[in-house]
């Protein structure tokens, strides 16, 4: 799609890196365990690519179905599948591209728990489902009524917090809820940094994970994924 000249966007070899998408696919293939005891793979992605909507749009809504990022690098883009960060495997131990520390802080770090209003206990997952004539079918993410669920409302003083996600590209109720299961436990595990960093940071790139050590807000060797990274004129780098 990204270099077909007359179904997509036309780009020339030069502007790929190849790298990135051979390693993202045989994660893709990797079997996993789903949410449901279920094996399978961890993505499958059967898409009707809509002519309706700009080509962008049409790639923004296939990344959000492959939980993938595309990190322009160097004048290329790469897919990168927001798992562990492992180079070889979804399931493998996290690679960590950098561990901050204050020396390479400058003027602080701010932090930001999202609250209730981003924060879910149940999640409806609607999918395109192939066994009922592709007629839109839900999952829900936990089970009402399972130990999860029950254990979720009470953290929440039984409030239902829900929210729906559309997965135009998912045919298996086993991929659906599992995926399901990540947006969830993303929404209450997440917190926002953002921080201006020294020139060390420079190689760093939008969906590597790094570490962070902040004594004076309790974070130690903390995990966080990079979702914006801009340079500076005086090369120092701003992260959230």
């Amino acid at each position: 799609y990204l270099m077909n000249d007359r179904y997509g966007r036309g780009l020339t070899y030069d502007r790929i890196g190849f790298t990135s998408f051979k390693v993202a696919s045989i994660k893709f293939d990797t079997t996993v365990t789903y949410q449901n005891g279920q094996t399978g793979k961890i993505l499958e992605n059967n898409m009707v690519i809509g002519t309706g909507r700009t080509m962008l749009e049409n790639v923004q809504t296939m990344l959000q179905n492959m939980r993938s990022g595309m990190p322009y690098i160097q004048g290329e883009f790469n897919l990168k599948l927001l798992d562990t960060g492992h180079a070889s495997t979804p399931t493998g131990t996290p690679v960590i591209a950098y561990a901050v520390t204050e020396r390479e802080l400058i003027g602080g770090l701010v932090i930001e728990g999202l609250g209730h209003r981003e924060q879910f206990n149940q999640i409806k997952a609607v999918y395109p489902d192939p066994n009922s004539n592709w007629e839109i079918n839900e999952v829900i993410y936990p089970e009402v009524g399972s130990a999860t669920d029950i254990a979720l409302l009470a953290e929440d003083n039984g409030r239902r917090l829900t929210k729906d996600i559309s997965l135009e590209g998912i045919t298996n109720p086993n991929l659906a809820g599992d995926i399901a299961s990540v947006v969830l436990l993303r929404s209450r595990k997440k917190k926002m940094v953002s921080f201006t960093a020294t020139a060390e940071l420079h190689d760093t790139v939008v969906g590597d994970i790094i570490t962070i050590t902040y004594p004076s807000l309790g974070i130690s060797e903390g995990k966080f994924r990079i979702t914006s990274l801009k340079i500076s004129a005086d090369y120092t780098v701003k992260i959230t």
